[in-house]
């Protein structure tokens, strides 16, 4: 794949003054999505967690002699560090001023180049000042461009993002907008927000002791709107807010107000107005930024930029036992997530194992309904034997779908476990795939057994973290890993293949060792064993007539260089 182009000075300007601040503060890296056509810059689409947002520029804004090829349709994607992308912007800019020189320019170019202390080279988005007498190079760190199948589901996220609300009013004033959320930020941490077909928007935060609420009224409304009826005119906010949604008329979500006020740095991009709707079904929060043709009224089709925020289904659940000590993060599960179905075993056998606390908690929806958020994630987790998972720090809650005792139709009924991060989708690859990594801990001695699947799944995974690691030291770390399972997958092939393996020079073949039976009523085994000492290395069989059972064995007789064995 390839991409070169160059900067003109006002795209320099565009992305400096006003896109690069504003991305920056709604996440550290974000995704750049190169086309034909366009160049997008996308948070949180393929994580689902967070502020998602989406600036998009066709290539004519951003780049001149633009060129792009690659062999998934012309589409390259990686992530990026905004912070980097930024300072590199900046610098080749105050290169391109200080030389003094017409013909300066800012080449952009995906690069490999071998990092100081690899030897694999790493994929870098370069800016080169080029001019009469000098050029200057910066090198920004990128991870490995997207396979096809990450730029589709890429893709698809972004088509997802496209869909609008069918009610958009018009917020007159963003400064004034931001300095109301950040004093209800002193308040509470979650938001009430409604939009109503005659123009209000409705701010409400509560708490046990306080409720604190602000309106705009009669704002510009695009799409479908209706007129207010005039026996509401008398009263109060949050009586004419719930009788319009009563009559349909209104929509209203619960966010987070770190959510919102991340989602408002936004007018640092200054654009000329902004729209606020929420999706059907209250499915999120839509944040639209208008730009206009400088000098008019008319809207550049050039630029587009939005946020969608996360909703919130807070007090729409009961928890039990109601007295256990679960910490603050019980107020607010946010699922963000549903991890790969369990093909071989059901996800309550899985979790019932590995989770060191059993059951955490039961959790029900106080109401039957079967448009809610929450009973499309339950009816999602049985039909396709999957659960919901929330991270809690370096932790997961998995919510497992269960029949509600109460035996009420659209009734969500959910266990509660929490495991290690990353345990469950480990033990469920292990599983599905019928390669579990056996492990045995006798006080001082450390057994672990891989078979060539196992290995070859454990070097693949290293390979995919390598590419998004942009830490060279980690980096390297990783790839000695990758080079003690290669040589492992080395000497299991030769002994699969040839009963034999050749370690530095030296060849050492099988030997029959016979297995005790294990009582009368079994017969004897004879394994063929290689055992190789200086390695702490054991070749077997699980069965000795089937070479597709061979294993790897290795015996570590000291704990503390187990951090050099895999983590199964």
């Amino acid at each position: 794949m390839k991409f070169k182009a160059f900067l003109s000075q006002d795209s320099v300007n565009l992305l400096d003054k006003r896109f690069l601040p504003s991305l920056d503060k709604i996440g550290r890296v974000c995704h750049l999505y190169l086309t034909r056509e366009h160049a997008i810059f996308l948070h949180n689409l393929l994580s689902g967690d967070g502020v998602q947002s989406v600036a998009q520029f066709k290539k004519d804004v951003l780049f001149r002699d633009y060129r792009i090829s690659s062999q998934n349709d012309g589409r390259i994607a990686f992530a990026i560090d905004v912070a980097l992308l930024h300072r590199a912007l900046r610098s080749a800019q105050t290169i391109q001023l200080q030389s003094n020189d017409a013909t300066t320019a800012i080449q952009i170019k995906l690069v490999k180049k071998l990092p100081a202390g690899s030897r694999n080279p790493a994929p870098f988005l370069t800016f080169e000042t080029k001019g009469m007498r000098s050029a200057v190079v910066h090198d920004v760190p990128i991870s490995k461009p997207l396979s096809r199948a990450d730029i589709d589901q890429l893709q698809t996220a972004l088509d997802a993002a496209q869909d609008l609300p069918q009610t958009l009013v018009q917020v007159p004033d963003l400064a004034q907008l931001q300095n109301l959320v950040d004093r209800l930020k002193n308040v509470g941490e979650l938001l009430m927000l409604a939009i109503t077909q005659y123009g209000d928007l409705h701010l409400q935060v509560s708490t046990s002791l306080i409720t604190v609420g602000s309106e705009f009224r009669r704002l510009r409304v695009l799409g479908l709107q209706a007129d207010p009826p005039a026996e509401d005119r008398n009263l109060s906010a949050p009586t004419r807010t719930e009788m319009a949604i009563q009559r349909g008329e209104a929509l209203s979500v619960q966010v987070s107000l770190k959510h919102l006020a991340k989602s408002l740095q936004c007018h640092l991009a200054k654009p000329d107005c902004a729209f606020y709707g929420i999706t059907p079904q209250g499915g999120c929060l839509t944040v639209i930024f208008q730009f206009f043709i400088p000098g008019t009224r008319l809207t550049d089709k050039s630029i587009s930029f939005h946020c969608r925020l996360p909703v919130l289904d807070t007090g729409e659940v009961e928890i039990e036992p109601k007295n256990s000590n679960l910490g603050t993060w019980a107020r607010e599960i946010r699922i963000s997530l549903l991890p790969p179905p369990s093909d071989r075993c059901p996800p309550l056998a899985v979790l019932h194992t590995i989770a060191t606390s059993g059951v955490c908690f039961r959790m029900e929806s106080k109401r039957s309904s079967d448009e809610s958020l929450l009973s499309s994630v339950y009816s999602a987790c049985l039909r396709e034997n999957k659960t919901a998972v929330a991270s809690i720090g370096e932790e997961e809650v998995h919510l497992v779908a269960m029949s509600s005792r109460r035996n009420i139709p659209h009734h969500s009924c959910f266990r509660g476990y929490t495991v290690a991060q990353g345990l469950y989708n480990s033990c469920l690859v292990m599983l599905n795939l019928r390669c579990l990594g056996i492990v045995f801990d006798l006080d001082e001695t450390l057994i672990v057994a891989n078979t060539m699947r196992s290995l070859e799944d454990r070097i693949d995974a290293l390979q995919r973290k390598i590419g998004s690691e942009m830490d060279p030291q980690r980096a390297n770390c990783l790839l000695a890993e990758i080079k003690r399972y290669q040589d492992d997958k080395s000497i299991l092939k030769q002994y699969v293949e040839n009963d034999q393996v050749v370690v530095n020079g030296k060849v050492f073949k099988v030997q029959s060792e016979a297995v005790p039976p294990l009582s009368d009523s079994h017969q004897m085994l004879t394994r063929p064993i290689i055992r190789l000492h200086e390695k702490n290395m054991v070749l077997t069989r699980v069965n000795p007539s089937i070479r597709d059972t061979s294993v790897l064995v290795m015996i570590e007789t000291c704990l503390g260089r187990s951090s050099k064995l895999p983590n199964c």
